[in-house]
């Protein structure tokens, strides 16, 4: 069916083209379309044993005909067939085309076809990954964005949709995500569009491998997990190859902060990646490459959301070539979601929501025998947890030279997963974070060899308002404060030695300066003079000064090198080894090698062996935070602590070894099959211990008690790399394309599982606990289909029982659980005119009542004495039935 619409389609452009010409000469760009079309009408008839025969001969190099507006480093797929240039039929005064993505594949030259009926293998060619020109060919379409017939021109068959060139892999170069040593998932702008994605978070949950867990993180909202690591921390997001997540790590949101309307592609890395990017490319990398003036049809293009619940969200994306090698990007996006009031679905779980009204608040202390507590400061009877979240984005391209400049925010209540009665669900109890990062890149190309020079700041702040109001600063405000920056230059080297074999290299060096957040504050810090602050409760009649919080002040660096080899003795197999060392002024140095090899006998089956290795940072935020509480002793006249938190500035990094096994396969031309399996030891892992006996960081042996400077404590625990752990598990990916006249089809299935143990305590005759914070089992499924102006993207994501942190009663190496939960998100979308299109998103259609893990979640204990919790003990409520609807402009 795929091979009849392709020339179906490609006669009926050429017929109007030539009715609308009829009373003119027709080109030579018209003629060889007809050719073509005649070329593809015969090879329809072949048998399906040889279905990418047709495509190997599209996806062949050859020279564009179109005027080269920007030197990129791109990598020649080693595995494709290489075909016989043709010269150009573009002058250098020829006028500059509007440039976009698709290359038009009836712009090839006819070829002959053989008198016989047996096919004639061509002979393969050698051809390694080395940089060359590339050049963005013109491509006019008969319709506008706007028009959804014509959004999935590019899936002509389903290579074109999963075998995307991808540049997060080497770095210097670009390579087809089937051969690039590493397991990769793309997500394309009409896939963006498809399925209505307007966030990052979006994304993530219908990834494999990746779980989002919601409302149940008090700093970050989501807890994310990825293979079985839980935390946004342990994967780097980048845009255009420049890091976008917190320079010194710390756990940031990731909302409508992280744009994905700017996006052209969104290339997900899984596994270590540190042998190329060096620190916090733990479990993977996010790449998010945006469009330019040649990759849209629109200049402008908007999108304005309203739905219940008062979300609001509005993107804006400008995107020009202002001359012939300079382009300007500018998007920005704003959200804003009141959120529904969870109150009025989980009344039992909202059960003590009666204390905002009543301003009187019965603690989980309160099974110890302790007081309702009253704030000092007023609480609001409303329940209000609103989100806001924003971002923006420029790009300047002027040749080789390229400027970047992002910022985003996102506040976040910090009310969630706790229960009513143990913290205030007020909109003046939130976390504010930003980061602002600002990048220069020259990139140069040579005869065989390419170089990227790059320059970034990038600094993170926590807005000095952010604030807890939980049980555990007594239902007042505790403020918090930290900030991070850093500065980095970096120069790549990619080098073609010979036709085998191809070089990158690359050195890094990063100053780093940061200011950890520290313990709960009485007051927001004061930005405009030197940083200080009062611990939460030191504020008292018999002792007004307070007493003084410290801050720590690091200021650090790193150095780093890597060399990676890419190794080809055969056109079907490609070697690749290469390592990096980086030494940090904080906690030494750390090696982290790469290998790989990619198999590839034919264009429809790939196998991938791989190993890498990959250290986490032990990030300023979890080395050096510290938290307790402090009472004051009228007797001694001083002040004394009860259980703290407290750094530990000798911890050292978490270190990652990988060993991956990739197998995909086109069954059809309409149908591939990918196969992924890992095996992961971590060790080093960041534990929290008591000090005693420990680290002895603080306990003071003579006095046999704990000292803090001055104020003496009762209990310490301090951060320690203490366990390892063990991670596996394999994703099974089902991807069918398929056209039946108007109507186009893309569909994903993917069923993922993950296990592991893990052993804090490294003794052999001590039992491994069962990891937790996951659903071992989950399942995700996405349709998208399109009929003319009409588009419908359906997307299910079903997760098993879900793994808590607390073992059960009857085994402590197995987790408790609470029951999975099936959801189902939809998003349709209709393009009234050439620049109008409205759209709606239903978001948990089926308006399930469903939880996920919390820290705290303790099923059994529910009804016992020892429901000493929190959190919410059955798993944080999620959010019901949501709905929006929203316009699209294009002009």
């Amino acid at each position: 069916m795929m091979r009849l619409c392709i020339p179906l389609l490609l006669l009926m452009v050429v017929l109007n083209q030539q009715s609308a010409l009829s009373q003119t000469t027709p080109s030579k760009n018209t003629t060889k379309k007809t050719n073509k079309v005649e070329e593809t009408s015969k090879k329809s008839d072949n048998t399906d044993e040889d279905f990418f025969d047709e495509v190997d001969e599209k996806s062949a190099p050859k020279k564009s005909t179109t005027k080269t507006t920007k030197k990129t480093p791109v990598e020649v797929d080693p595995f494709e067939e290489e075909e016989t240039p043709k010269k150009s039929t573009t002058t250098k005064k020829s006028t500059p085309a509007t440039k976009t993505s698709e290359v038009d594949p009836s712009d090839e030259e006819p070829k002959k076809e053989t008198p016989t009926k047996k096919k004639v293998k061509k002979k393969k060619k050698k051809t390694p990954p080395k940089p060359v020109e590339t050049t963005p060919t013109e491509v006019k379409s008969d319709k506008p964005d706007a028009d959804l017939d014509g959004l999935l021109d590019g899936y002509l068959d389903l290579k074109s949709v999963s075998n995307v060139d991808v540049s997060a892999a080497s770095r210097t170069s670009s390579s087809s995500s089937k051969s690039a040593p590493a397991t990769i998932l793309t997500i394309t702008s009409e896939e963006i569009e498809i399925r209505g994605y307007q966030s990052l978070i979006d994304v993530l949950m219908d990834l494999p491998d990746f779980q989002v867990q919601t409302n149940n993180d008090t700093e970050s909202l989501h807890g994310i997990v990825t293979r079985g690591l839980k935390g946004q921390d342990k994967f780097v997001i980048l845009l255009d190859g420049i890091r976008i997540s917190s320079p010194t790590n710390e756990i940031m949101p990731i909302l409508e902060n992280y744009p994905v309307h700017i996006a052209k592609t969104i290339e997900v890395i899984y596994g270590p990646a540190s042998a190329l990017y060096g620190a916090d490319a733990f479990a993977g990398i996010i790449n998010i490459t945006t469009k330019k003036g040649f990759d849209v049809q629109s200049k402008t293009q908007s999108t304005i959301q309203y739905g219940m619940f008062n979300k609001t969200n509005a993107t804006f994306l400008y995107a020009d070539n202002l001359g012939e090698r300079i382009n300007l990007t500018v998007g920005g996006q704003y959200m804003y979601d009141q959120q529904p009031d969870l109150s009025t679905y989980f009344p039992t779980d909202f059960a003590g929501i009666s204390s905002l009204r009543t301003g009187s608040f019965r603690t989980a202390n309160s099974a110890f025998g302790a007081p309702e507590v009253t704030p000092k400061t007023p609480v609001s009877p409303e329940y209000k947890i609103p989100i806001l979240a924003y971002n923006a984005f420029a790009n300047l391209q002027i040749e080789d030279f390229q400027f970047s400049f992002f910022h985003n925010y996102a506040q976040t209540p910090t009310a969630t997963s706790y229960t009513p009665d143990n913290a205030i669900y007020n909109e003046d109890a939130f976390f504010g974070q930003s980061i602002t990062a600002i990048s220069g890149t020259y990139t140069k190309n040579f005869e065989k060899a390419v170089s990227i020079s790059a320059f970034t700041l990038s600094r993170y702040d926590l807005n000095p308002n952010s604030n807890y109001r939980n049980v555990f600063v007594g239902l007042d405000p505790g403020y918090k404060y930290a900030f991070g920056a850093m500065m980095k230059a970096e120069q790549l080297i990619g080098y073609t030695v010979n036709d085998d074999l191809s070089l990158t290299s690359g050195v890094t060096y990063e100053s780093f300066y940061s200011v950890p957040k520290g313990t709960d504050l009485e007051f927001p810090v004061n930005t405009k003079n030197a940083i200080s602050g009062l611990i939460k409760g030191s504020v008292i009649p018999q002792f007004p000064s307070g007493y003084p919080a410290e801050f720590f002040q690091l200021a650090y660096s790193n150095l780093g090198g890597f060399l990676q080899a890419q190794y080809l003795p055969d056109p079907t197999i490609a070697f690749t080894v290469g390592t990096r060392v980086d030494h940090n002024s904080r906690f030494g140095t750390t090696i982290n090698p790469r290998a790989g090899v990619v198999w590839r006998p034919s264009d429809k089956f790939t196998l991938k062996t791989l190993y890498g290795a990959a250290f986490l940072a032990p990030a300023p935020r979890y080395a050096f935070e510290y938290f307790g509480s402090v009472t004051y002793d009228s007797v001694a006249q001083r002040f004394r602590g009860g259980n703290w938190r407290l750094p530990n500035p000798d911890l050292g990094p978490m270190k990652n070894h990988t060993f991956e096994l990739g197998i995909s396969t086109y069954l059809t031309p309409e149908l591939s099959l990918s196969i992924n399996g890992y095996y992961s030891l971590y060790s080093g892992l960041f534990n929290i211990v008591l000090d005693s006996g420990n680290t002895n960081l603080y306990y003071d042996t003579t006095a046999r008690g704990y000292r803090f400077g001055a104020l003496e404590i009762n209990r310490v625990t301090v951060p320690q790399n203490a366990g390892t752990q063990t991670n596996y598990g394999a994703s099974v990916i089902v991807q069918w394309l398929k056209t039946f006249g108007k109507l186009r089809l893309n569909t994903r299935l993917s069923l993922s599982y993950v296990d592991g143990t893990t052993d804090l305590d490294e003794n052999p005759l001590t039992p491994q606990e069962q990891i937790g914070f996951l659903s071992p089992l989950m399942f995700k499924g996405l349709i998208d289909l399109t009929w003319g102006d009409f588009s419908l993207s359906t997307r299910v994501i079903y997760m098993g029982d879900q793994r808590g942190n607390q073992v059960t009663k009857a085994d402590p190496t197995v987790r408790q659980t609470i029951p999975g939960y099936l959801l189902v998100n939809m998003f349709a979308k209709y393009a009234l005119s050439e620049k109008v299109d409205f759209h709606i998103t239903a978001q948990n259609l089926l308006d399930a009542r469903y939880r996920v893990v919390n820290f705290d979640i303790q099923p059994e204990n529910v009804g016992s004495p020892d429901a000493y919790i929190y959190e919410f003990p059955n798993g944080t409520p999620q959010n019901p039935l949501r709905i929006m609807g929203g316009v699209s402009f294009s002009f």
